[in-house]
């Protein structure tokens, strides 16, 4: 019987290995196996975990503010090419940029909405004074 950790061949009812003195017949650990990473693919959680706010710009688009929107649609389309090139940093800059520029675009929206409304209320108001 041959040892498992020093190779040395023992007799078959031997216990303990004559030259390193290891139990044989009992089961050993398996030697350490180097784990080699792999870089991720477009559809693996690493890139599922970047988001890229497609949705949250096309409803700027459509319900706030129309400029910023559309440049938060291109941005996000950025966002899932450099994905698919599997550039994480990259696409991971252009999200949390997109997600910048889509606060900012609310913000204008928001701030535009209130002047607008402080005007109409204004304007209610001269009007009624007027008599129509």
């Amino acid at each position: 019987m041959y040892c498992a950790v020093c190779g040395t061949n023992n007799d078959d009812s031997a216990l303990h290995c004559i030259q390193c003195g290891a139990r044989l017949g009992a089961a050993q650990p398996p030697p350490p196996v180097a784990v080699v990473p792999v870089p991720a693919a477009a559809g693996t959680p690493v890139a599922a975990a970047i988001p890229n706010y497609m949705v949250q710009a096309i409803l700027m688009t459509v319900c706030c503010c129309l400029p910023m929107g559309i440049v938060c649609i291109i941005k996000a389309s950025k966002v899932d090419k450099l994905l698919a090139l599997q550039d994480y940093a990259g696409a991971r800059l252009a999200s949390d940029e997109n997600k910048k520029l889509l606060w900012i675009g609310l913000g204008l929206g928001a701030a535009a909405a209130l002047v607008y409304f402080i005007f109409a209320i204004i304007g209610g108001l001269a009007n009624k004074g007027s008599g129509m």
